[in-house]
């Protein structure tokens, strides 16, 4: 194992909250590619992508700020994907309890 994904998964494994575990990610991400910014978000209850995590973001404000609707842009498209599979994958774990019951 490399010390990058040694540092990663104790950090990882320590972070006492999601954004502390996102905030761990974000930095090895962007050490792995040699990126200059990184960023991962959350979907809030409006439905909207906000910045969880940054490495390279110059300005507190956009940070803060930041928006992108689900389904808009790379991140939006991603993170729309990802709800579908979570949502499908809910969906089949519900099924397969009523069977079990």
């Amino acid at each position: 194992m490399t010390a990058g994904l040694g540092h990663f998964l104790s950090a990882l494994m320590t972070a006492k909250d999601t954004a502390l575990a996102m905030q761990a990610a974000v930095e090895h991400v962007s050490a792995a590619l040699q990126c200059d910014i990184s960023w991962t978000g959350l979907i809030a209850n409006d439905d909207l992508l906000h910045m969880g995590a940054h490495h390279g973001v110059r300005t507190p404000e956009m940070s803060v700020t930041w928006r992108l609707a689900v389904g808009d842009g790379i991140g939006g498209r991603a993170a729309s994907a990802v709800r579908w599979r979570t949502i499908m994958h809910e969906a089949c774990e519900r099924t397969r309890e009523s069977y079990r019951r």
